[in-house]
C-alpha cells in the first residue's frame, strides 16, 4: 500500500518555550491548507475537542477545524453522522441559535445552518478585528463576543452583533474598545464584566464592570471595581459565580442587578479550576482533567455532588445537558456522555476518535500514530481512504519516533522508550533509558544521538543501543552552561545547536562521531541569536532562530557564517526548520500571531528563494516517499490525510443490459483509484434521468428504445473517468380489461368501463371499442351504447401504443325484448 507519512518536529529551545508557556492559553491558531502543492485534504479524524451543544437527537462536537454531527438517539452508542469540511482555524466555543449554530474561532464567528442536521453547512464566516474571541453569548437573536486586545492597540472590547439574519451579522454596538474582556455573563438586561484596561501599550488592570445592555446600540457602564482576575462566569437564579483566582470562586447576589453584592469568596472546588459553566441545577467546575459538579440548590454554598474522571490528560472543554444526561466536550478524550442523575457520574457512551495526533510513522502496512493522550494507535492503511484503528498501546507521554528495523525508539521530556514492532499490532516494550528535559534524537547504525536540553549538563548524550532491551551511556559531550537546541548527524559529523544559559547566545558545535564512544568537538561557530531546530542541506547547515541563519560547513572542521534569511513582519525568535525533498520549509509567525511558512529553494545556499508557501497549524512537514497518501499529525487539528496522486479514477459502468419498458434495472458500477468518495458519483441514464452518490442505482425507462448510460466518477483533486453501457429496452403491449359480460334489454343505454396498463409509461395510446353490432367508438374507456335489436353480442376494447404494440379483451352483451324478469325466492315462515 502507497503512502506517504508527515512527521510534525516539536524541537523547541528552552527559552523558546518559556515564551509559549507564557502564552499558553492564547496559543496562535493558524489556517489549514495543503501541505504539499497539488494535494487536496482527503479525510480528517480526531483532534481538540473544544465546544459541545445539543438539540434533539443530535449532540455537535466542535472538534479540531470542523463541526461534526452525533447521532445521540441511543446514548450508549452516538453514531458519527456528519462532519463539515475543514474550517479556515478551529472551534473553541459552541452556541445554538434556533436551528443554527453560532461556533467562535479565535478570529471571529462561524455560523452553521442545521436545518438538516445530517447536512451541516457553513453559511458565514465573519471575521473580528481582535486577536482572540474569548467568550460568546447568544440572547434572543443577539450575540455578545469578548474580544482579547492582545498585543497592540484596537480590537477588544465588547462586541454586540444582531443575528437575526444569520447569513448577515450587523454590529450594532461596542463595549470598552481598546481593552481586554477576559469573561462576561449576561443577567436581563445587564452584562458582567470582567476586563483588563490598558492605561499604556503594555500595561492593563483588573476591572469588574456592570455594563447595561438593555440599548444593545449604546451600551453603558453602570459601575466598575478594581477586582482580583475574573476569567471565567455563569449564573444561577439572581445569583452570580465568578472564577477570581485558580481556586476560588465569589459569589455575587443579583437582587439588585445594577449592583451585585459579593457574599463570598468560597474555595469549595479543591482542584485548579479553568472554568465553570452552568447547566440547570448544577454547577460544572472543569480543571485540566476532570470535571466536578455542584448542587446549586445551596446557591450560596453549594455542596459536591460527583466528579468524572475518564483518565484523560487533557480535560473537559464544555458541557451540554439534556435531561439526566450530559454532554462533554474532552479535548483529548472526544464525545463523553454521563448520566447525572447519579452522585457517581457513571460513564455511559463515548465516542473518543485521536485525541491530539503529534507524529506518525509507517510500520509495514500499519500507520502508527503517536497521540498527546498517551496513547500509541496502530491504524490499518491498508485502504488510506478508511483508516481503521486496529490496536493502541499506552506510553509515557512521547514527542517523537524513529523506526529503527523492527525497533520503533519514543522520545519525549522524560527520555527513552524501545518498543518492539515485530509484530505490528502488538508492539511490545523493550525497555526505557530516562534523561529529563530530552530534545531532538537520531538513531544512526548502534547509537541514539539524545539532546539534553538541561542546563548545566552535557548538551548531547550519545546512547548505545546495540542491546535493545539494555540500552547504556557511551560518551557525553557539550559546552559548559550550554543546552542542546538542535540535532542532525550527517556521517561522521554531529552538528549541534547549543544555547548559553540565560541569553540568547547560541553556536554551532561541530562533532567527530566517528567513535562514538569517544566524540570530540573539531570546531563551533558562533550564532548571534537564540537556536532551534537545525537541519544539513548540501554542505549547509540552517537553523531557526532570529531567522534562519546559514552557516557553510563543507569544510565541517573550518565552519562558516554564511548569511541570515528573514520573512517579512515575523518574530525574529518564532522560527521552525525542515527539510523537504531538497526544499528548505521554514516556519515563523508574525506580530500578529498569525503563521507564515515558506518553501525556499536552496541550490544557491546563501541566497534562499521562495518557491512556495503553505499554512499548517503545527509544527513543520517531513514527508516520506512520495507516493498517494499523505498523513499529517496535526495535534490539535486531529490526524489528516492528503492526496497528492495524479493519476485519475478508473471507471467500469458493468455489462449492457435488456429490458421490457417499465422494468426496474439494478446498475452495478466499479471504480478504483484513490480519493474517491461517493458525492463523486454521478450517473446519467441517457433519458435525461440521473443519479448520484451511488455505484448501484435503480432505473426504470418508460418507454422503448436503445440509451446510452454513462458512469462518472470526480475524486477530490478533480481528477475524473467515464465508461459507458448500452440499454436495449423492448416494448411491452398494453394490457387490457373490457370489463364484465353484460344483460341488458333492447333500446337501453349501456355504459361500458374497461382499464388497461402500460409498463411502459411514456407511450401514447389509441382506443378502440367494437360493440360487435357494425359500430365502433374510439378515445375514450368508457363509452355508452344502445342495442335496438335483441342478441348475442361480443364487445371487444383494443388498446394500441405508439409502437404498434396492441392488447386487446373481449366481453358478452346478451340483448332481450321487453322487459327482463328476476325471479326471487319467497320464503314462508310456518308456526
Amino acid at each position: 500500500m502507497k503512502f506517504r507519512l508527515v512527521l510534525l518536529p516539536f524541537v523547541l529551545g528552552i527559552a523558546f518555550l518559556s515564551t509559549v508557556w507564557a502564552l499558553l492559553a492564547d496559543t496562535p491558531e493558524t489556517a489549514v491548507t495543503p501541505i504539499l502543492p497539488g494535494s487536496s485534504l482527503y479525510k480528517q479524524i480526531g483532534g481538540y475537542a473544544n465546544a459541545i451543544a445539543q438539540q434533539g437527537d443530535y449532540v455537535y462536537l466542535g472538534i479540531g477545524s470542523r463541526l461534526d454531527v452525533y447521532d445521540v438517539q441511543d446514548v450508549a452508542n452516538p453514531v458519527l453522522v456528519a462532519q463539515t469540511g475543514m474550517l479556515t482555524y478551529p472551534i473553541r466555543s459552541l452556541d445554538m441559535l434556533g436551528n443554527y449554530a453560532v461556533a467562535s474561532s479565535l478570529y471571529g464567528l462561524y455560523i452553521f445552518d442545521l436545518n438538516d442536521p445530517l447536512l451541516p453547512q457553513l453559511v458565514t464566516e465573519y471575521p473580528l478585528p481582535s486577536r482572540i474571541v474569548t467568550d460568546v453569548e447568544i440572547s434572543g437573536t443577539l450575540a455578545f463576543v469578548g474580544e482579547n486586545r492582545w498585543l497592540s492597540p484596537g480590537g477588544g472590547g465588547l462586541r454586540i452583533l444582531d443575528l437575526a439574519d444569520p447569513l448577515n451579522p450587523i454590529q450594532l454596538g461596542l463595549y470598552s474598545e481598546g481593552n481586554t474582556i477576559e469573561d462576561f455573563s449576561l443577567y436581563g438586561q445587564y452584562a458582567y464584566v470582567s476586563s483588563c484596561i490598558y492605561s499604556d501599550d503594555s500595561s492593563c488592570s483588573q476591572f469588574f464592570a456592570v455594563v447595561d445592555v438593555s440599548n444593545p446600540m449604546a451600551p453603558i457602564e453602570i459601575s466598575n471595581v478594581s477586582d482580583v482576575e475574573g476569567t471565567s462566569s455563569a449564573i444561577y437564579s439572581h445569583y452570580l459565580y465568578r472564577k477570581v483566582s485558580g481556586f476560588t470562586v465569589g459569589i455575587y447576589d443579583l437582587a439588585d442587578p445594577s449592583a451585585p453584592s459579593l457574599l463570598s469568596l468560597s474555595s469549595f472546588i479543591p482542584q485548579f479550576l479553568s472554568k465553570i459553566q452552568i447547566v440547570g441545577d448544577k454547577l460544572y467546575a472543569f480543571d485540566s482533567r476532570v470535571l466536578l459538579v455542584y448542587d446549586l440548590n445551596t446557591p450560596t454554598d453549594p455542596p459536591p455532588y460527583g466528579v468524572y474522571d475518564p483518565g484523560v490528560p487533557a480535560g473537559p472543554q464544555s458541557v451540554a445537558v439534556a435531561g439526566d444526561t450530559a454532554f462533554i466536550a474532552y479535548q483529548v478524550g472526544g464525545l463523553r456522555i454521563i448520566d447525572i442523575s447519579q452522585d457517581t457520574l457513571p460513564q455511559v457512551g463515548m465516542y473518543s476518535p485521536f485525541g491530539a495526533p503529534i507524529a506518525a510513522i509507517n510500520v509495514e502496512d500499519y500507520v502508527y500514530v503517536l497521540d498527546e493522550n498517551r496513547s500509541l494507535y496502530v491504524i490499518d492503511a491498508t485502504t488510506p481512504e478508511n483508516p481503521i484503528e486496529r490496536a493502541r498501546y499506552q506510553h509515557v507521554a512521547r514527542d517523537e519516533m524513529q523506526l529503527v528495523g523492527s525497533d520503533l525508539f519514543l522520545r519525549g521530556w522524560l527520555g527513552l522508550e524501545v518498543v518492539d514492532v515485530t509484530e505490528p499490532l502488538t508492539p511490545t516494550r523493550r525497555s526505557n533509558y530516562m534523561i529529563p528535559n530530552s530534545g531532538a534524537m537520531q538513531v544512526e547504525g548502534d547509537y541514539l544521538f539524545l539532546l539534553d536540553s538541561r542546563f548545566q549538563t552535557d548538551s548531547l548524550k550519545i546512547v548505545d543501543v546495540t542491546d535493545r532491551d539494555q540500552p547504556v551511556l557511551a560518551a557525553s559531550i557539550g559546552t559548559h552552561n550550554y543546552f542542546g537546541a538542535g540535532l542532525q548527524v550527517v556521517g561522521d559529523y554531529a552538528y549541534l545547536g547549543e544555547v548559553y544559559c540565560c541569553s540568547s547566545s547560541s553556536q554551532l558545535t561541530i562533532l567527530d562521531v566517528s567513535n562514538p564512544v569517544q566524540p570530540q568537538v573539531v570546531a563551533s561557530q558562533p550564532v548571534s541569536y537564540e537556536v532551534g531546530s537545525l537541519v544539513y542541506l548540501n554542505g549547509y547547515v540552517y537553523t531557526g532562530g532570529g531567522g534562519v541563519q546559514i552557516i557553510d560547513v563543507t569544510n565541517p572542521l573550518l565552519p562558516m557564517y554564511a548569511g541570515r534569511y528573514t520573512i517579512t513582519n515575523a518574530l525574529e525568535y518564532e522560527y521552525e526548520v525542515t527539510a523537504v525533498d531538497g526544499y528548505l520549509y521554514v516556519a515563523a509567525h508574525t506580530d500578529r500571531s498569525q503563521a507564515v511558512n515558506v518553501i525556499l529553494d536552496v541550490s544557491n545556499p546563501t541566497a534562499p528563494v521562495e518557491v512556495g508557501r503553505y499554512l499548517h497549524n503545527n509544527g513543520l512537514p517531513l514527508p516520506v516517499g512520495d507516493d498517494v497518501y499523505t498523513y499529517v499529525p496535526a495535534y490539535q487539528d486531529g490526524l489528516l490525510i492528503y492526496l497528492d496522486s495524479n493519476t485519475p479514477p478508473q471507471v467500469n459502468a458493468g455489462a449492457n443490459v435488456t429490458a421490457v419498458e417499465g422494468s426496474e434495472i439494478t446498475f452495478s458500477g466499479m471504480m478504483m483509484g484513490p480519493g474517491l468518495l461517493s458525492s463523486g458519483i454521478q450517473w446519467d441514464f441517457g433519458d435525461g434521468e440521473t443519479a448520484v452518490a451511488t455505484l448501484n442505482p435503480t432505473h426504470a425507462y418508460g418507454d422503448n428504445g436503445t440509451f446510452t448510460v454513462t458512469l462518472t466518477v470526480t475524486n477530490i483533486l478533480g481528477l475524473s473517468d467515464s465508461d459507458t453501457l448500452l440499454v436495449t429496452v423492448e416494448n411491452q403491449v398494453p394490457v387490457v380489461a373490457a370489463g364484465a359480460d353484460v344483460l341488458q334489454t333492447i333500446n337501453t343505454p349501456i355504459a361500458f368501463s374497461g382499464v388497461f396498463t402500460d409498463t411502459g409509461y411514456l407511450d401514447t395510446h389509441t382506443i378502440t371499442w367494437n360493440f360487435g353490432d357494425g359500430t365502433t367508438v374510439t378515445g375514450t374507456l368508457t363509452p355508452t351504447h344502445v342495442y335496438p335489436a335483441p342478441g348475442e353480442y361480443t364487445v371487444s376494447l383494443t388498446i394500441v401504443d405508439d409502437d404498434g404494440g396492441a392488447g386487446s379483451d373481449t366481453l358478452q352483451a346478451t340483448i332481450q325484448e321487453g322487459a327482463i324478469m328476476v325471479y326471487l325466492p319467497v320464503i314462508v315462515r310456518t308456526p
